[in-house]
């Protein structure tokens, strides 16, 4: 399990930060003819992390409801 998160971290993790954190500026999605950076992923990332954290208690999975947007992508 350990290798597939290192595996995880190296591939998907590290050059996401790396984006975010050197190139916030540059196009992460287009949806519906709309652009969003790499800056509005992080921000809506956070926003999604936050909601989860201040739900208290929370011991059994939860559900996702995917659509085309940036909510749904933050929340992957």
């Amino acid at each position: 399990m350990e290798q597939l998160s290192n595996k995880f971290n190296s591939i998907v993790l590290s050059p996401f930060i790396n984006r975010v954190t050197h190139q916030p500026e540059n196009i992460a999605f287009c949806i519906d003819e709309v652009f969003y950076t790499y800056k509005d992923l992080a921000l809506e990332i956070s926003t999604v992390r936050n909601a989860i954290q201040e739900t208290p208690n929370i011991t059994t999975p939860i559900g996702l409801i995917a659509n085309d947007d940036l909510i749904t992508y933050a929340s992957i």
